[in-house]
């Protein structure tokens, strides 16, 4: 099997900058690859290596909406942290956070194996707590409500079923666990 895959890679490895070259042009001008040839060429490297390496690779669609989704839950966590930093362990605050940590796991676990670069957390301790426990309940709707619409529409962006299955995940515990409880909450 491995002697089938070296020479895939190596074709994809020597293909790469002899496609590059090719769309530069005739040498009349100073024309660059345009981006679409560029990402199919970088798509088809990564192809071949995560084909000889055994891994699975990401689009960059799927990297885009891994990272978006990972991104939102960096931001959740880091909203109901600041609450708790603030408050103390506030309910509903100290579960929910407790919950965001396990998405953000689990989204770390498919940037890893898509062999997609985890995103540094650039919200932790960045967003500022509201000036009341009842407000903070109502930017807590608001960020659960921010939740479910993403995942709307990103659901809409991929089909990749290990991709679909966390957020369809995610999007329902959002939706049916931490919407209603930051709503009494509110009330």
């Amino acid at each position: 099997m491995m002697r089938i895959l070296q020479p895939l890679l190596v074709l994809a490895l020597v293909a790469t900058p002899m496609a590059l070259l090719a769309s530069c042009g005739d040498g009349n001008n100073a024309a660059t690859p345009t981006s679409a040839q560029a990402t199919a060429t970088a798509q088809a490297t990564a192809t071949a290596q995560a084909t000889a390496t055994g891994q699975a690779t990401a689009t960059a669609d799927v990297a885009n909406v891994l990272t978006e989704s990972i991104n939102e839950e960096y931001k959740a966590r880091a909203t109901y942290q600041s609450v708790i930093d603030k408050f103390g362990q506030i309910s509903p605050f100290t579960n929910i956070v407790n919950a965001e940590n396990t998405h953000v796991e689990q989204w770390v676990s498919l940037l890893q194996r898509f062999n997609v670069s985890v995103p540094a957390d650039t919200y932790m301790g960045k967003v500022p707590a509201p000036a009341s426990a009842a407000a903070a309940c109502t930017a807590g709707v608001a960020v659960e409500k921010e939740d479910v619409a993403l995942y709307d529409r990103l659901l809409k962006e991929t089909t990749n079923p290990e991709i679909v299955a966390v957020m369809q995940q995610q999007r329902q515990v959002s939706q049916d666990n931490h919407l209603p409880a930051f709503e009494k909450c509110a009330q």
